[in-house]
């Protein structure tokens, strides 16, 4: 969205990442809160901004990207329940409630808290559509900023 360059340096993890910005040897890293919260926490790191398109919990003063310097800006990370193109829609859709069922007990949401996570049970329709439009998203980004695709 602003043309800047970044060399994307690949890691097999969020914990490289966090080692190698502790040595100097990478400038900086985006990643899931949880994997550098405590670095924030002692002054180690310090948290520029949350990609997100509303500010985090866990880092309540740091603001989203949107705010500090890019308009319209967000890019979050989510986690799915998916299975194979064909299964039976009956199973699908009792899958679909036991994760909802999981995902509204209030042992699990404290759990998720602690984590710095939130969970949200969508239909399968709706995890389809979010699907088919972080695709389209992400393939714009890719587009404009010529990226190669391998």
């Amino acid at each position: 969205m602003t043309g800047v360059k970044f060399t994307h340096v690949p890691f097999r993890g969020g914990a490289q990442a966090v080692v190698e910005v502790l040595a100097r040897r990478i400038d900086f890293m985006v990643d899931p809160p949880l994997s550098m919260i405590e670095h924030v926490r002692s002054g180690k790191f310090r948290a520029l901004a949350v990609t997100t398109a509303k500010r985090v919990p866990s880092f309540p003063d740091t603001p989203t990207v949107a705010e500090a310097a890019v308009p319209g800006f967000e890019a979050s990370a989510w986690f799915g329940l998916i299975g194979p193109r064909r299964m039976p829609d009956d199973i699908v859709q009792r899958l679909n409630a036991i994760c909802a069922s999981v995902l509204a007990d209030s042992s699990v949401r404290e759990k998720l808290k602690g984590l710095r996570r939130r969970g949200a049970a969508l239909s399968p329709k709706e995890i389809t559509d979010l699907i088919a439009a972080d695709i389209k998203r992400w393939n714009e980004v890719v587009d404009k900023a010529n990226i190669e695709r391998i």
